[in-house]
Order: C-alpha cells, then sequence, then structure tokens
C-alpha cells in the first residue's frame, strides 16, 4: 500500500485548526476488516480516501482569562469532521494543550462522537509534536483516538469492538537541516519511520489487528 498525505495546521491567539487527507493506494486492491485480510473490499477499489478537520477555539484567547493550571497551558472548545470511503463522523468537546519543550506541542481532547457506523460513544484523542534530540534533528509527531467501548451500529452487525485504538505516529530526523532549508525556520526536509496501529477486540479475534511501520519522507512549508 502507498499512502500520501497532506496536512495542514494554521494557530492563532484565539484557536486554530488541523486538518489532513490521506490518499492510500493498493495495487491489488484493498480488503474488507478481519477474516484473516482475505476478502476483498469491492467498494474500494485500488484507492481509499479519509480526512479529518479539527477545529478549536482557546477560551484563554476569546475571553481574555488565564485558563492554565498545573500542567495545563489552555483550554479550548474543540470539534471534529472525519470522512472516508461511506464514512462520516463528527465530535464535540474539550481540549488541553499541555506545556511543551519550545516548539513542541501536546494536546488532550476529550469528544462525544457520533459516526454512521459505530454507536454514539466518547472518544479521547491526544496530538503531539516534540522534539526528541533537538541538536541532532530528531522529533516525534503523531496522533491517537481511543474510544473505550465501541459498538458497531445495528446495521453492520451490532459488533462490540471493545476498546477502539488507533494511532499514527512518525519518528523523523530533519536531514534537510543542513542544506537550502536551513536558514527557512518554516521548511523542513525530514525522513523517518510511520508506524500505523489499529486494535480493538474484533480486529484481534479476526488476527487483523494493525501494526505497520514503513519508511515515511516530510516537507513542511
Amino acid at each position: 500500500m502507498n499512502l500520501f498525505t497532506l496536512d495542514h495546521t494554521t494557530v492563532t491567539k484565539w484557536g486554530g485548526v488541523y486538518g489532513f487527507v490521506n490518499f492510500m493506494g493498493a495495487p491489488d486492491g484493498f480488503y474488507t476488516t478481519g477474516f484473516y485480510n482475505e476478502i476483498p473490499d469491492e467498494s474500494a477499489g485500488n484507492y481509499r480516501l479519509y480526512s479529518e478537520v479539527s477545529p478549536w477555539v482557546s477560551l484563554s484567547g476569546v475571553t481574555g482569562q488565564d485558563f492554565s493550571f498545573g500542567p495545563v497551558a489552555d483550554v479550548s472548545v474543540d470539534g471534529q469532521i472525519n470522512f472516508g470511503n461511506g464514512y462520516a463522523a463528527g465530535l464535540a468537546g474539550l481540549g488541553f494543550t499541555f506545556k511543551a519543550p519550545k516548539d513542541g506541542f501536546l494536546k488532550l481532547s476529550a469528544y462525544w462522537r457520533t459516526d454512521n457506523i459505530k454507536e454514539n460513544a466518547v472518544q479521547f484523542t491526544g496530538v503531539f509534536d516534540l522534539p526528541i534530540w533537538r541538536k541532532a534533528g530528531f522529533r516525534i509527531q503523531g496522533f491517537f483516538d481511543l474510544i473505550p467501548q465501541a459498538t458497531n451500529r445495528a446495521a453492520f452487525g451490532s459488533t462490540d469492538l471493545g476498546a477502539d485504538f488507533i494511532s499514527q505516529t512518525r519518528f523523523l530526523f530533519d536531514v534537510g537541516r543542513n542544506t537550502i532549508f536551513k536558514n527557512d525556520a518554516n521548511s523542513k526536509f525530514e525522513i523517518g519511520c510511520d508506524i500505523y496501529m489499529h486494535f480493538n477486540k474484533d480486529l484481534a479475534e479476526n488476527n487483523a489487528s494493525a501494526f505497520v511501520p514503513q519508511p515515511c519522507v516530510r516537507l513542511t512549508f
């Protein structure tokens, strides 16, 4: 499978928005979840599209009051829209941005989630972008989604998924820091490893849990 991702982040005094689009291509086609991944998904063809858009409003920014406490730097009202092949979800909740090292970002959001496949449920989302070894140019970046108790809707078999966990983590090295990108703080050319993970009870019962490390190249403007 090949994966191409476009993502964008805008952060202002009053909040921000993060969004991405994943274009996934598989020359031999995709497979349905479960059953040892042996049943072709005829509806997907040779590609899949998945996107998330996550806007948030900073309570400190819009009220002028300080909402920081302990390790928390700010509190926000968060929303999220997810969509892909035959799938759509909407989420709303609160977010907590934590104090992080310089140029780092660490946030945890608690949402109420509704979508067309799973029953309504609570979801926790963590987002991180943190330096590991700043001088050498290493950092870790990614997100995770955790639904503590997920169940498919009746139209999808009312399957008890248990805890549903999805994560995509990148370990990146700033290989371009000694090239033309060196003098531009907003541009980076990085290489590294991207690890995609998806675990739940149904996937485990069908030997279809995902732990997929793959090389990646990232160009940031």
